[in-house]
């Protein structure tokens, strides 16, 4: 269990950005992100299926995405059914650990929304047979109105950061973040972050992992980090770190 960081809106953290030039400046490319505008037409998915490591969801409906943003589509908001499943790692302490908070060594659940940010070639497969224009639906704006606001408040996360420091370090393999609702578990929420800036700098979590799925409980009970594990993939190293205001 978690306490909340929602009261740190304000402070400053350390996020790294690389030595080489971006195309535009990180400044404008986080508030081209914070605005999360649904802009970028949309696609339906049928059985589809997305992959991240240990982690498997299949989605059957329509994808909203968000306006081009420093070159490539790093956002959307999916209405529609689907399901998630992740297998707990092998090591016997993480199993013992997600049966002791979940009650079970694998983690399903349904959902009828979701709400996709990344900086990894998740468009690549979630974004064939692109329709350029398309009407989003009001659920689907406040979604993806509503999803940095939830989590800063809640855990400090400042997703639309992170997002800029990947897109400015060009991170490989990128960032991927994605919140589910309406479903048997209720709201909760997948990351995968090779880097590991997230769990460390927000859960404290700085044994290597890279993946992490929690929920948030309520004021009282803060974020509850049920599951987690390492990456299989090595990363790229190379940054230099520089303050950088996360508001």
């Amino acid at each position: 269990m978690l306490a909340s960081n929602g009261r740190a809106k304000w402070r400053t953290s350390v996020l790294c950005l690389l030595l080489a030039p971006f195309p535009a400046r990180g400044r404008e490319i986080y508030e081209s992100l914070k605005k999360f505008q649904l802009s970028g037409g949309s696609a339906v998915a049928s059985d589809l299926t997305l992959k991240r490591d240990r982690v498997t969801m299949t989605f059957n409906g329509t994808f909203y995405f968000e306006g081009p943003v420093a070159g490539g589509n790093h956002g959307a908001v999916f209405l529609g059914r689907g399901t998630f499943r992740a297998e707990a790692p092998p090591g016997p302490f993480e199993r013992d650990h997600v049966r002791r908070i979940l009650g079970a060594e694998i983690v399903e659940s349904d959902f009828r929304s979701a709400v996709l940010r990344f900086t990894d070639d998740t468009f690549q497969h979630i974004g064939k047979g692109l329709t350029p224009a398309a009407s989003v639906p009001p659920d689907a704006t406040a979604l993806a109105t509503t999803l940095d606001r939830q989590l800063l408040k809640e855990t400090g996360v400042n997703v639309s950061a992170r997002l800029a420091v990947s897109l400015w370090n060009r991170e490989a393999p990128g960032f991927f973040l994605a919140q589910f609702d309406k479903g048997k578990r209720g709201r909760f929420t997948f990351l995968l972050d090779q880097q590991g800036r997230i769990p460390v700098a927000t859960f404290n979590i700085n044994a290597g992992e890279a993946g992490l799925i929690f929920a948030h409980r309520g004021a009282t009970m803060g974020n509850d980090s049920g599951w987690r594990f390492t990456a299989w993939r090595p990363i790229k190293r190379g940054a230099r770190c520089i303050p950088t205001p996360t508001t």
